[in-house]
């Protein structure tokens, strides 16, 4: 690998590991985007799922005392849960708090402002990291508990 040369402005490899951490958090930014759109897609099949059932049990009598009827309305209670936790709006960084530049300009160099940029994108990708790894566990119990909604509405009509 060939060493990366100085530039005029100071030291390429720290410009080079600033644009891939700003980038890393970037893509962080676009989970989060699939995240909230994954979650709500699942939250518009779990109200299709209800009201197609809630629908088709007004015919048949269906009550709360069939155990499959609040299984299905426990389960799609969890994904409704799981649905707010993901589209509620966390306090996520992405981006480095431009009213600090200032000083940077009067009172340090180029390459103390690039060092300083890179801390903060390490400080926002480790913040938001720990975040959406918990979104995504929450995501997969909502997938879980609109199969088990699903399941639980197909048997109430099954054993009908």
């Amino acid at each position: 690998m060939a060493m990366v040369e100085e530039s005029a402005g100071g030291d390429a490899r720290l410009t080079l590991a600033l644009e891939r951490s700003w980038k890393a958090v970037e893509a962080q930014r676009g989970l989060l985007s699939d995240f909230r759109s994954r979650s709500a897609t699942l939250l518009s099949a779990a109200s299709v799922t209800v009201g197609v059932s809630a629908g088709l049990g007004s015919n048949a009598g269906l009550t709360l005392t069939d155990g499959w009827a609040r299984w299905s309305v426990g389960w799609f209670a969890t994904s409704m849960v799981c649905a707010i936790i993901v589209l509620v709006p966390y306090r996520w960084v992405f981006e480095s708090d431009p009213s600090t530049f200032g000083w940077y300009f009067e009172n340090a160099t180029a390459e103390e402002l690039r060092s300083s940029l890179l801390a903060d994108a390490v400080k926002h990708h480790r913040n938001n990291d720990s975040k959406l790894r918990w979104l995504g566990w929450v995501l997969t119990v909502q997938v879980v508990a609109l199969g088990l909604t699903a399941i639980g509405v197909l048997s109430i009509f099954v054993g009908r």
